[in-house]
């Protein structure tokens, strides 16, 4: 894709498209690598509330880092052609493009990193136990979207979910939805 838009610059060849979009690329993959092991090995064990400010800041921070390693990048390429070192960033719509264009790269990478690494136990023991149920060895409810309960086989019951989902419930997940009923 960035290829794409660098042979779009008026006089651009083949050639110094592709090293602009790798400038471009390769420290966007990189930093993409970093972030995902950071959000895997550190990011999802933190609370909800840390995770949004960790997610904040690391996006923040991914989108400098990839502004700051393609203008170094871009210098990098400009001394191999002409012998001169100089960093000059983007400036005006370019910057601000530029570092949009990293936020949003974090975050469909955060968006598609994010797996739960937990049992659900664990993942239970996070919720507020007064809107959620275990009901089954795979399966929690939320409460506030329990339509109604309906008799099944062996004393177990079928949670009616208010979108019409149908949640079989193990015998002690019924006896635990009874008793909070009840």
């Amino acid at each position: 894709m960035y290829l794409a838009v660098f042979l779009q610059v008026p006089g651009a060849s083949l050639g110094w498209a592709a090293i602009n979009a790798l400038a471009n690329v390769a420290p966007l993959a990189l930093l993409a690598a970093g972030a995902h092991l950071l959000i895997k090995h550190w990011v999802m064990r933190l609370s909800v509330a840390a995770q949004v400010i960790a997610h904040t800041v690391i996006g923040a921070g991914f989108a400098a880092a990839w502004f700051a390693l393609v203008t170094i990048a871009l210098a990098l390429i400009e001394m191999a052609r002409s012998g001169a070192f100089a960093l000059s960033g983007f400036t005006g719509r370019a910057f601000i493009w530029q570092n949009l264009q990293g936020l949003v790269h974090y975050w469909a990478l955060a968006a598609t990193t994010y797996a739960v690494r937990m049992s659900l136990g664990e993942f239970e023991q996070r919720l507020d136990p007064q809107r959620f149920i275990r009901v089954h060895r795979s399966q929690i409810i939320n409460i506030d979207h329990l339509d109604y309960a309906e008799p099944a086989d062996s004393g177990r019951l079928v949670a009616r979910m208010t979108d019409g989902t149908a949640v079989p419930l193990s015998q002690t997940g019924s006896q635990a939805l009874r008793s909070l009923i009840v």
